[in-house]
């Protein structure tokens, strides 16, 4: 595996070209960027394909169409699944702990904040798949009650 140095951090500038995984998995430089720039928690590019593309050198007039294209690239899908599992084990948070956490969030919410609790079921039924279709949904039973 080769990796060419400073590319991780996005303030450093680019080089000629980007080794990730193997010497078949090329990214360029802006892609590797645009990954980076996609997963770093806690910036405003975080999860943002347009400002992710904006930030990575892309035209801000092409950044939409840039960032669709990119996250349909397999190759950055992959790259942008390995930093999050980097920094998944580097917090050790897994999508139990994360299920969970939204679990307590509900039970502790749904009488003071209703609203809390609604945005926590939410963000369960997403990861649990009803939105997606009822054949697939899980058993989720969380009652609200108004006071």
């Amino acid at each position: 595996m080769l990796r060419l140095t400073g590319v991780d951090n996005p303030q450093r500038g680019f080089g000629e070209k980007v080794f990730t995984m193997d010497e078949k998995e090329l990214l360029t430089p802006k892609q590797e960027s645009f990954c980076v720039h996609y997963t770093t928690i806690g910036a405003e590019t975080f999860s943002n394909g347009t400002r992710a593309a904006i930030a990575s050198r892309y035209s801000e007039k092409s950044a939409y169409s840039q960032a669709c294209a990119l996250l349909k690239n397999p190759k950055v899908r992959r790259r942008i699944e390995q930093l999050q599992a980097k920094q998944a084990e580097r917090v050790q948070v897994t999508a139990d702990k994360v299920l969970r956490d939204l679990a307590d969030i509900v039970e502790d919410c749904k009488q003071s904040k209703p609203h809390v609790a609604v945005a926590a079921l939410d963000k369960l039924a997403r990861h649990l798949g009803p939105y997606e279709s009822e054949a697939t949904q899980t058993d989720l039973c969380v009652v609200i009650n108004k006071v």
